[in-house]
């Protein structure tokens, strides 16, 4: 099951999680938005999608930092001056794939931009966590699953995260 992915004009690209699909759906908004390139980041293994596995699985491994064995990228990061992530809320952080891609040095330092999805759309912990670890992330957005209270906002938020990203980079 694809979990992440990775949007970029050609000189950024973007990383997503998306278990259920949430995060996807934003990708590909805020690709088409900037003209860029998405990846997906798959697991070696699948998170079991039923309750209580994927809360235990897959929460867990998100509290602990986890970094989960992803299978190769389709896309080379190196080519590539700026990544934007996309990743879902697991227990208040990002999905343990997220950690896998952003151990690498080279690829931490080009992450200027993140988006979150989260059932409540509070993903304040996760973005707070993710600002420590990336130090040139200037941009981020929290948007709600599309079956949440105030997922209609989204694309607006969306609409604005895309124009923050403009501003930042021409």
């Amino acid at each position: 099951m694809p979990m992440d992915k990775v949007i970029g004009r050609r000189n950024q690209y973007e990383e997503v999680s998306s278990f259920e699909g949430n995060t996807k759906e934003s990708a590909e908004r805020i690709a088409k938005g900037l003209k860029a390139d998405i990846c997906r980041i798959i697991p070696v293994r699948d998170i079991p999608i039923a309750a209580p596995g994927k809360f235990l699985a897959g929460g867990f491994q998100a509290m602990i930092g986890r970094k989960a064995p992803i299978k190769p990228l389709t896309s080379d990061l190196n080519d590539y001056d700026e990544i934007i992530i996309g990743t879902p809320v697991w227990a208040g952080f990002c999905a343990p794939f997220i950690n896998t891609i952003i151990k690498d040095e080279s690829v931490r330092n080009k992450v200027t931009s993140v988006f979150t999805l989260s059932g409540s759309g509070n993903n304040s912990r996760c973005i707070k966590s993710l600002k420590k670890r990336l130090p040139n992330l200037k941009n981020c957005v929290s948007l709600i699953d599309r079956v949440g209270k105030g997922a209609a906002d989204n694309k607006k938020k969306t609409e604005g995260f895309v124009a923050e990203i403009i501003g930042v980079t021409n």
